[in-house]
């Protein structure tokens, strides 16, 4: 009975001295768990980063801007599908008896478009040092070629050159070539894209294209990502120019066109040129959020000094988190870090634990500071590949766990 009289004393003081709320029944076991949330951190970034907002400036007759989703083996990753009509090719318009062979060297066919405005938008959510150090691991560009009425049969050969154009500069910050005047390119016509409502983690998504690309189903493909991670500060223009020489036996029939198109996958799939800091306490904060709170709701800091033998019966505390939803998809390297305005509460943790554990005089450590803030970091290491998921936000309850174990005597 001693023990048990011991321990509700021991958990009112606590709480009372915390200004935690008693509640209205306690129960105390030889080794007592007692809880107290720390509160929720929580935002939501869909809005911001959905395909018409990111890209709404590259939507014209001819280029499409889409939210992509090509299978479950990428439901955690968030992509864009932007698919560009390039001017079909005109082949001389006059009829030649079939049989005949014709040589064609195609005058360059150039089509520009502005894509710098993704940057901006995942900079402004996640911040300078992740504008910094990330970089696009792979932006697929697939280019589709369809073979022109007239010819018994026909190729054609050549390459596009991609280039940034920097924005009031004639010149060429960079530029990527893919293939050369010996490439062949086999025919493909651009898919018929399924445009669909999915459902993906609950969530209902209207217009997504589902349609699977596969670059062994192009005329020509290639990874443009250097153009945009080279660029990251410039406002531009990214510049496709075909160089094509055509060659084909006659049918006797008019000749039509040779068709082009580019499709360009964008996934938010990024790999980290330097360590990355983010603090999700602060990522989630709104403008109504007050910035000076003591998590433990108190108005100074707690004397410590008359309540000492009820606190030294506290063998083991826990700082818990569950988390719901996170504003990045990564590896195993990243790590949470717990943060605070105790100078030596500095700890990582892996993504897949879920509580760190604290020191009796690390606790009385928090509680002799105010305001004390707890603050959630997440910590990614130099070289690891991340991916913002689709739903991008934040969703996670933090609370602080209490075990008891001793006798304190008390005097009637």
């Amino acid at each position: 009975m001693k023990r048990t009289v011991a321990g509700i004393a021991a958990i009112l003081l606590l709480f009372s001295a915390c200004n935690f709320s008693i509640p209205e029944k306690v129960s105390v076991k030889t080794n007592a768990n007692y809880n107290y949330s720390i509160g929720n951190i929580s935002q939501d970034f869909s809005e911001t980063f959905q395909a018409k907002k990111l890209f709404g400036n590259l939507e014209t007759d001819d280029n499409k801007i889409y939210d992509y989703f090509p299978g479950q083996e990428d439901a955690k990753l968030q992509q864009y599908l932007l698919t560009i009509k390039i001017p079909e090719v005109d082949l001389p318009q006059y009829t030649i008896p079939a049989g005949i062979p014709v040589d064609l060297t195609i005058p360059p066919v150039t089509v520009d478009f502005d894509i710098s405005s993704i940057f901006a938008s995942i900079y402004d959510v996640l911040g300078a040092a992740f504008a910094t150090n990330a970089k696009f691991k792979e932006i697929p560009l697939y280019i589709y070629c369809s073979e022109p009425s007239g010819f018994s049969s026909s190729e054609v050969k050549g390459s596009v050159t991609i280039k940034y154009k920097v924005e009031n500069n004639s010149a060429t910050s960079s530029e990527v070539k893919i293939g050369d005047e010996t490439t062949i390119m086999p025919y493909f016509s651009a898919p018929q894209l399924n445009i669909t409502d999915v459902v993906v983690d609950g969530v209902t998504e209207k217009d997504v294209v589902d349609t699977v690309l596969k670059p062994g189903e192009t005329s020509l493909n290639g990874d443009i990502n250097s153009i945009l991670n080279g660029n990251k500060n410039n406002n531009g223009k990214i510049e496709l120019e075909f160089n094509l020489k055509f060659s084909g036996t006659t049918d006797g029939e008019p000749f039509g066109k040779l068709g082009l198109n580019a499709f360009i996958i964008i996934p938010l799939k990024f790999k980290m040129d330097g360590i990355v800091d983010i603090s999700l306490t602060n990522l989630a904060k709104k403008d109504s959020d007050k910035g000076n709170e003591d998590v433990f709701n108190r108005s100074k800091a707690t004397d410590t000094s008359d309540i000492k033998k009820y606190l030294d019966v506290i063998e083991k505390i826990e700082i818990n988190y569950k988390s719901k939803k996170n504003p990045i998809v990564t590896d195993s390297n990243t790590c949470y870090v717990v943060k605070s305005t105790v100078p030596y509460i500095s700890k990582k943790l892996d993504v897949n634990e879920d509580s760190l554990r604290l020191t009796n005089e690390e606790f009385q450590d928090m509680l002799n500071v105010y305001p004390f803030k707890p603050e959630l970091n997440i910590n990614i290491p130099s070289g690891s590949e991340l991916c913002l998921p689709r739903h991008l936000g934040i969703d996670m309850n933090m609370n602080i766990s209490l075990y008891t174990n001793g006798v304190i005597n008390i005097k009637e």
